[in-house]
């Protein structure tokens, strides 16, 4: 098959452009090379159609990612720095746009989550050209507050009606398409992507206790910022901790404030590309936080978990029921006294090692699934 997808790609090329500006996930801005690159290891082909690639570009911008990946950046209407206008509604026009010239040559489309510019160009092609489209379903969007929550619970629903099939990213997701999947309407949950690349230049990094652990992304209230406090507050001072991410200025505040007198801890703040893989590189155990009572940890499974993953690093974790599949993985360390048992990371590793063929096994068994969901996927009406 030959698959469009919709969605957000950012690239190497795309962040050198922006100079590193407003996209700090490295593991978030993955995902969608990931899923395209398991789609053609499948014997596929792909096109991506992307409305990130700078916010003061006018043009249409192409990268050959490999023989079979093509990255098509959409113009964004716009002034030199931040300021952006239009920029979803010019994305939805050139997605409409570039279907229209090419729907011939898709038999699918992926469509990221239902933001109306994906969906709908993905939802035309599907009532126009009877082109299969899926939905790749991340995010609780309808957790949105305001006039924009209200509306993705609104579209949310044609968008679930009108759909090909779903590739889930957990199975919590699933209740909300239980009326609209079928034998017509196939499913697949897929929580991430192993980066094969990645796992086998560590697939050998075997060291233990743990002396450097890091600590990147969103710390605000709701996305664990009580946590990250009690891993800095019961940290033995012989680790290492360095803390990458951004939240609001009084969360920071009180950051700084409980490490202030700590040697061992750096607060980094916002880094660039560079800075990010020599701090990760040297990095012994990655830290995620999980929050119990935000109602996205029901809704949306932490992407940067694979990209630790493919580290072949220790994971430090609280219990997260989505994390549940992956408890038996000898890179998870699971702290259950929590935040006491931070004080003894040392001992809960230093007979550990990480296993790097368990984490092959997900990378095979992700795409043994993926490729069985494309099979049970309708075919495209006769003529």
């Amino acid at each position: 098959m030959k698959i469009l997808i919709f969605g957000n790609c950012i690239t190497e090329r795309c962040m050198q452009y922006r100079k590193n500006q407003d996209y700090l996930s490295v593991a978030g801005r993955k995902k969608v090379l990931a899923l395209s690159k398991t789609i053609v290891e499948l014997g596929h082909a792909v096109d991506i159609c992307s409305i990130s690639y700078s916010k003061h570009t006018h043009s249409v911008f192409r990268e050959q990612l490999s023989e079979n990946i093509q990255l098509i950046h959409a113009p964004t209407i716009g002034l030199k720095g931040k300021l952006s206008f239009f920029k979803r509604t010019v994305g939805t026009i050139f997605n409409i746009f570039w279907l229209m010239l090419h729907f011939r040559n898709y038999d699918a489309i992926i469509f990221w989550n239902y933001h109306i510019e994906f969906s709908l160009p993905a939802l035309m092609g599907k009532w126009i050209f009877g082109i299969k489209a899926i939905l790749d379903y991340e995010d609780g969007l309808f957790l949105d507050k305001g006039y924009q929550g209200a509306f993705y619970r609104f579209w949310e629903k044609r968008v679930y009606h009108h759909c090909s099939g779903f590739i889930l990213v957990n199975e919590r997701l699933k209740r909300r398409l239980e009326p609209h999947i079928s034998k017509e309407k196939p499913s697949v949950t897929v929580h991430g992507f192993v980066d094969g690349d990645l796992l086998r230049r560590h697939k050998n990094w075997g060291k233990s206790p743990v002396q450097r652990i890091v600590f990147s992304g969103n710390f605000s209230t709701g996305f664990g910022f009580q946590e990250l406090l009690g891993y800095v507050d019961h940290l033995p001072d012989d680790i290492q901790f360095d803390i990458m991410g951004k939240a609001s200025k009084n969360e920071e505040n009180e950051l700084k404030k409980h490490i202030e007198d700590r040697t061992n801890i750096d607060y980094h703040g916002f880094v660039d590309d560079s800075k990010f893989t020599e701090i990760v590189e040297k990095a012994d155990a990655f830290v995620l936080l999980n929050d119990a009572t935000s109602a996205y940890n029901q809704t949306n499974f932490p992407s940067k978990f694979f990209d630790y993953l493919s580290r072949n690093k220790f994971i430090l974790t609280t219990r997260n029921s989505l994390l549940t599949p992956y408890h038996h993985l000898r890179n998870v360390v699971i702290i259950d006294k929590f935040p006491n048992s931070i004080k003894h990371l040392h001992e809960m590793t230093v007979a550990r090692q990480t296993d790097s063929q368990q984490i092959k096994a997900l990378e095979l068994d992700t795409a043994k699934r993926l490729n069985g969901f494309l099979k049970l996927l309708p075919p495209p009406p006769a003529g």
